[in-house]
């Protein structure tokens, strides 16, 4: 912390755009967590007939190549603990920042969409895809809410529930900082960095 003359004036900036300062200050991270997953029993019997491990691949936005997957787990009855947490981040020159942009200007809600994709591992075969589920982006942004601990199920290509998974999305305060956009805040950033 700087003199009391030195900061009066950044203190002045700060009290005239706290909501400013406070986006750039608590984000901006947009934070995935995968819990845990139940699959259905008919899946279990494949699965350990066919001697797969599962994961999750988290598709944000189509950054697929971002390897945002889960750890492997033996398919089994009950819960089954993942443990994914990651926090990315949402400011301009991060590879999510456009494509969320893009997707929150979209007039077609699905473009906003975060799928959890199940997939299976066999020792003798590539991974394949065993259902899917999402999460939309702009109806929590509407919502003004982040998800905690939602139970999902996740469907295969016909339709039907293969598992259930627990996810938790924070994207509340990055999903606005996105959607206002970053000029001001980026501006009274770099004032407030080259006062320091």
């Amino acid at each position: 912390h700087g003199g009391a003359g030195a900061s009066t004036a950044v203190a002045d900036r700060a009290r005239n755009s706290r909501d400013s300062q406070n986006i750039t200050m608590e984000l901006p991270d947009l934070e995935i967590t995968v819990h845990s997953i139940a699959l259905e029993s008919s899946l279990v019997s494949t699965a350990r007939a066919e001697k797969m491990e599962i994961y999750v691949d988290v598709d944000l936005l189509g950054l697929g190549d971002e390897g945002l997957l889960t750890p492997r787990v033996r398919p089994d009855e009950g819960e089954l603990p993942l443990d994914f947490h990651e926090a990315i981040a949402v400011e301009p020159g991060e590879p999510v920042w456009a494509p969320l942009r893009e997707a929150l200007r979209s007039a077609d809600e699905q473009d906003s969409d975060v799928y959890f994709v199940l997939h299976g591992a066999s020792p003798t075969a590539a991974p394949r895809e065993l259902g899917s589920a999402h999460l939309n982006l702009e109806r929590l942004l509407a919502l003004d809410a982040d998800a905690d601990h939602e139970r999902l199920p996740v469907v295969d290509g016909d339709g039907r529930r293969v598992a259930m998974v627990s996810v938790s999305l924070k994207a509340r305060a990055a999903l606005k900082w996105c959607k206002r956009g970053a000029d001001e805040t980026r501006l009274k950033l770099g004032v407030r960095v080259g006062a320091a």
